[in-house]
């Protein structure tokens, strides 16, 4: 939706547990995502559905399935 209306995506993020208190902010890459599993205390989600869900999914897979994306997007010039 960035992209089709003129913005270049440069990074984004991943708010765990949840995009309105988040803990932590974790790149979207696989190793970034099974680094940030390995974290003491570290939480997926805030409910335990959630938590099983994300938990269980492949670090590559959850960019396109968790909640709490975060984008730093650049207006492409004209």
């Amino acid at each position: 939706m960035l992209e089709s209306n003129g913005f270049a995506v440069e990074k984004s993020w991943w708010a765990a547990p949840d995009y309105r208190s988040p803990a932590y902010l974790v790149d979207t890459t696989a190793s970034a995502v099974e680094a940030a599993r390995r974290l003491p205390g570290f939480s997926a989600g805030r409910s335990r559905l959630e938590q099983l869900a994300l938990g269980a999914m492949p670090a590559g897979w959850l960019k396109y399935f968790m909640p709490g994306l975060n984008f730093l997007a650049i207006r492409k010039e004209a």
